[in-house]
């Protein structure tokens, strides 16, 4: 193993020190489950040559033991390359503001995967009393982003799995996280295997067998339109049906937390 030290990482506000790699644990509140193994090497062949140039953000656990709160991909890779120490900023954060800062840190510079993201948001709402609109806020992200990204908890694990692996985008996992598990399993499948667009697995799934040989019902192409403009806002599943008469808007949600996202978006959530 070399001796080698981490480069001093550039001054800022916050003083940076160096200190020991083995004074720091993994965060409980890291939400990334998966770390590619290949990525990690070139990490640590950067680190060989150029050090630890960002500092690991971390909070005291206890003289000289520190739990790291956003840069565990920079800790692993140091290790690897043999790193006695690398540079760390300590802050004060309670479990609220270290899984958000664990969160904001993958979501920016660390690539994590929409779902490994999805599972983040959850926690920071259901351990931590967050709503979709705080956590959206804490984030940076838009609240129709954040309520897209909870959508995909209800993925079946094979269809998670090819979303996991890269094998199909946040695009066709919004498309799967409105059908029926049975059904996701069986389109998600054939999406991966077939390397259709997100268009064409739209279309599978309104034809109901995924073929092209029956063709979809007719239907008001301007229904179907605005439709697909309420399911975008609400960022939930809906159907709109009209007789010329009168007409109904069907909005389906999977869970509470789900229906209090709804509500923000339509503006009549509970302010208490």
């Amino acid at each position: 193993m070399s001796g080698r030290t981490a480069r001093q990482a550039p001054e800022g506000v916050q003083p940076v020190r160096q200190v020991p790699v083995e004074a720091l644990v993994p965060g409980e509140a890291q939400p990334r489950e998966r770390f590619d193994a290949a990525a990690l090497e070139r990490l640590a062949a950067s680190i060989r040559a150029q050090g630890v140039l960002q500092p690991i953000l971390v909070r005291p656990l206890g003289p000289g033991r520190y739990e790291i709160v956003a840069g565990e991909r920079r800790w692993r890779a140091a290790r690897m390359a043999g790193l006695r120490e690398v540079p760390v900023i300590a802050l004060e954060r309670d479990d609220a503001g270290a899984a958000t800062a664990a969160l904001v840190e993958n979501l920016q510079r660390e690539g994590l995967d929409p779902l490994e993201a999805a599972e983040g948001i959850a926690r920071l709402m259901r351990e931590h009393g967050m709503r979709q609109r705080e956590v959206a806020e804490a984030l940076g992200l838009s609240r129709e982003h954040v309520a897209h990204l909870l959508r995909l908890l209800r993925l079946e694990p094979t269809a998670r799995r090819l979303v996991a692996e890269g094998a199909l985008t946040l695009g066709h996992a919004k498309v799967l996280a409105g059908l029926p598990r049975p059904r996701q399993r069986e389109l998600a499948l054939r999406a991966a295997d077939r390397g259709w667009s997100v268009r064409r697995l739209e279309r599978a799934a309104r034809e109901g067998d995924g073929s092209a040989a029956a063709p979809p019902a007719r239907r008001d192409p301007d229904l179907a339109r605005l439709e697909a403009r309420i399911s975008e806002a609400l960022a939930a599943p809906v159907s709109l049906a009209w007789d010329g008469r009168a007409g109904a808007l069907t909005v389906r949600f999977f869970s509470l937390e789900e229906l209090d996202g709804i509500l923000e978006r339509l503006g009549a959530a509970d302010g208490g």
